[in-house]
């Protein structure tokens, strides 16, 4: 009897963790690239993209990409006389573009349960056209039930996510 009960056992356990390990999923990113009309070398933070995207920014610039940040430029902005929106217009981003800006980069996180992002929309726009370059939807893993050691194990940090995308924008500009 004991010899059944102790079978029983490792069999639900084994059930559990396989169950578990199904119904991981890693992070993963879909992107949409457009080639772009003109060599884009130098990208600025959109002002309103936050930590998530000074991230992202760490991350091109550890790959090579010139980027301005996202202080530097809300105060080129601001010299121009000109509001973030205005920026994804071709015929008001001239300001900008003649700063040696050939692109900005928009971010928007949300921040899951344990303070590591859940999600974010990238879009990477071409400021001499307006074309988006790359427009991506980044997502976090997930395991078992939320808050579980295994959910925890299947999710990453803001680094982790930041490399992703910006891998997957320079992967684009090549």
């Amino acid at each position: 009897m004991l010899d059944q009960l102790s079978n029983m056992l490792k069999y639900t356990l084994s059930l559990v963790a396989m169950a578990g390990l199904v119904g991981c999923q890693s992070p993963a990113i879909s992107s949409n690239v457009q080639k772009s009309s003109s060599r884009i070398t130098t990208i600025a933070i959109s002002p309103s993209s936050g930590m998530f995207g000074d991230a992202v920014g760490i991350e091109l610039a550890n790959r090579g990409i010139t980027v301005i940040d996202s202080g530097q430029a809300a105060s080129m902005l601001l010299t121009a006389g000109m509001e973030e929106f205005q920026i994804y217009r071709p015929d008001k981003a001239k300001p900008i573009v003649d700063k040696g800006v050939d692109a900005i980069l928009s971010v928007r996180a949300s921040v899951g349960y344990d303070n590591r992002p859940d999600s974010a929309t990238v879009k990477l726009v071409n400021l001499k056209d307006g074309k988006i370059v790359v427009g991506a939807n980044w997502q976090n893993g997930r395991g078992g039930a939320r808050g579980s050691p295994a959910d925890a194990g299947a999710r990453v940090g803001i680094v982790d996510a930041a490399k992703m995308i910006a891998d997957t924008v320079t992967e684009a500009l090549k």
